[in-house]
């Protein structure tokens, strides 16, 4: 499967550069009810001004749909941790995990690519457990956008990697203990 597949086929930020950017600005604007011609937008409600550019409003929604995860959270797949930490970055509703949170073992870099419009470059790890293959189960930014720069290098996971609330020490007691 071609990177280009792979980002369109997911829903991730996968625009492939020129046709890509252009078909997002043509559904964007079929779509936006505040667009018109010459890349303004008039009376969006999340804006005071009478106009501003398509690139500021995205900077804008996109720096607000960006936030700490709550919680400590795990990436499991298999019936193990890839992941574990309690300072996730939740973008567009994925969880990004700190480079460090993340059970280096378990992945395997992958040739295949992205191009999101606001984040950059996606690079894509192959996640392995126990001899299972899951291609592209994780993706990261190495050098994101200037937007991005806060998930540089954080891992998110799809493909049937699921993301959960971690076990409370008080929980992993009680499944370590006989009762």
């Amino acid at each position: 499967m071609s990177a280009h597949v792979l980002g369109e086929a997911t829903g991730l930020c996968g625009f492939s550069r020129g046709l890509g950017i252009v078909l997002q600005r043509v559904r964007d604007a079929a779509m936006n009810p505040w667009a018109h011609e010459g890349g303004q937008i008039r009376n969006d409600p999340q804006h005071t001004g009478d106009t501003m550019s398509i690139s500021e409003t995205i900077r804008r929604r996109r720096g607000a749909a960006s936030r700490r995860g709550s919680g400590r959270l795990q990436a499991i797949w298999k019936g193990s941790v890839i992941a574990e930490s309690d300072q996730t970055v939740l973008v567009e509703g994925n969880h990004y995990f700190p480079p460090e949170s993340v059970k280096r073992e378990h992945l395997q870099p992958s040739s295949a690519h992205t191009t999101c419009f606001w984040k950059g470059r996606a690079s894509f790890y192959d996640v392995v457990v126990n001899g299972e293959h899951n291609p592209g189960g994780a993706w990261y930014y190495p050098e994101p956008s200037s937007e991005a720069a806060h998930i540089k290098n954080h891992v998110a996971f799809w493909r049937g990697i699921r993301v959960r609330p971690a076990p409370s020490p008080r929980d992993s007691r009680a499944e370590a203990e006989p009762a």
